[in-house]
This record gives structure tokens, C-alpha cells and sequence, in this order.
């Protein structure tokens, strides 16, 4: 089972998500074999799902969580804890894209490689609507949990 996060990078609403988020992580891979989690790292929603991700994985076992990163090179090396807090960072083939739109087609990496997407959308613009809009055109099985929970 693979997932992706987005959300907006002025999410706050923590306390609120954070115990139904665990339980729908644990609803969707209840019948896994290993689960794979694609994060993004930015922003506030990233940092909430990151948390609660690693909270998952500390829960159970076969849980990797992948940081997808939109640039190489001095990008993270000037990031070096990204290594400490993630069990692998995958650069998605992006190298052709120019860097104004490397962020966009990471997430659109990202959504094609997932079995399900989890996000927090509440405005109809910026680029993690556009990417939530992206996964329901690709078909994923969408969950935004700024309309509440299953």
C-alpha cells in the first residue's frame, strides 16, 4: 500500500485530525504487507502528516516513509536532517523539468505512484488543490480530511 499527502501549508487544525488520521491509516492498511508513505516536507499539513505517519510506524511494522524530493544537490545538502528523518529520499525523474515546476510534477509523481491520496484541502487554488485535482482525474482513491473523515 502506497499513500501520498498534500494539504495546505497554512493547515493548524492538529489536535482536531490527529487521532482520525491514525485511524484511517489503519483502516487503509489494516490487510497490508508493507505500507509506503510519499511526503512532501513543506509546509504545515506536510508536518502533521509526517508526524502522524511516524507515529504509524512506530504502531506497526513494514512502514517506510519516503520524503519525495522536487531538487538535488545543494537542495539537500543544505537539508542534511532529511536523512535522519526519513528512512529514504527518492528524487523522481525531474531532472529535464525546470525547477518553477519540479514541485508540481513531483506531486504528480508522486499521485501516479500511490494506491490512495490523503490531503487537506479547504480553497480551491494553489498547488496542493491542484494536486488533489490531479488525483481524482488519475482515478486514486481521494480522502480529504478537511471534509471529515470515513
Amino acid at each position: 500500500m502506497i499513500i501520498s499527502f498534500f494539504g495546505h501549508a497554512d493547515f493548524s487544525e492538529k489536535n482536531k485530525y490527529e487521532k482520525p488520521l491514525f485511524d484511517l491509516l489503519c483502516q487503509l492498511c489494516k490487510n497490508a504487507n508493507s505500507v509506503e508513505f510519499l511526503l512532501g516536507g513543506y509546509g504545515n499539513f506536510d508536518s502533521f502528516a509526517y508526524n502522524v505517519c511516524l507515529e504509524f510506524k512506530k504502531a506497526k511494522k513494514n512502514v517506510t516513509l519516503t520524503f519525495v524530493t522536487p531538487y538535488i544537490g545543494k537542495y539537500l545538502e543544505n537539508r542534511p536532517f532529511l536523512r535522519d528523518q526519513y528512512d529514504q529520499i527518492v528524487y523522481p525523474p525531474l531532472e529535464n523539468v525546470p525547477k518553477k515546476f519540479a514541485i508540481i510534477k513531483r506531486n504528480e509523481w508522486m499521485i501516479n505512484g500511490s494506491d490512495c491520496v490523503i490531503c487537506f484541502i479547504h480553497k480551491t487554488y494553489g498547488g496542493a488543490f491542484s494536486s488533489f485535482n490531479y488525483a481524482k482525474k488519475k482515478n486514486k482513491k481521494v480522502f480529504n480530511i478537511a471534509n471529515g473523515l470515513p
